[in-house]
C-alpha cells in the first residue's frame, strides 16, 4: 500500500498516533477513498495520498486552516519560523 517508502510510512503512523481511536484498518479504509488521487508518478502518488488524509483531518478539527495554508504558500521558506507557523 505505501510502496515501502519511509516517509509515507512515517506520515501514516504519525496520523494513526495523533488520531488515537484510529488502527491501522481504519487508516486502510482512509487510503481506500483518496486512492486514484495524483496517480502521475507512483511515488508522488504515496506521498500526496498520506498528505490529503492529514490535510483533510486537520482541516475537520481547524476549519480555518485553508485560509493560513494559503498565506503561507505565498512566503518564502527563507523566512517561515516555526514561531509563524
Amino acid at each position: 500500500m505505501l510502496g515501502g517508502l519511509p516517509l509515507a510510512i512515517a506520515q501514516a503512523f504519525a496520523f494513526m498516533r495523533q488520531n488515537e481511536g484510529l488502527n491501522i484498518t481504519n487508516y486502510c479504509d482512509l487510503w481506500e477513498q483518496n486512492q486514484g488521487v495524483g496517480d502521475e508518478d507512483p511515488t508522488t502518488a504515496i506521498i500526496f495520498n498520506t498528505l490529503i488524509i492529514a490535510l483533510r483531518d486537520i482541516k475537520l478539527k481547524l476549519p480555518t486552516v485553508d485560509c493560513v495554508l494559503d498565506i503561507i504558500a505565498y512566503l518564502s521558506p527563507d523566512y517561515l519560523t516555526k514561531q509563524l507557523i
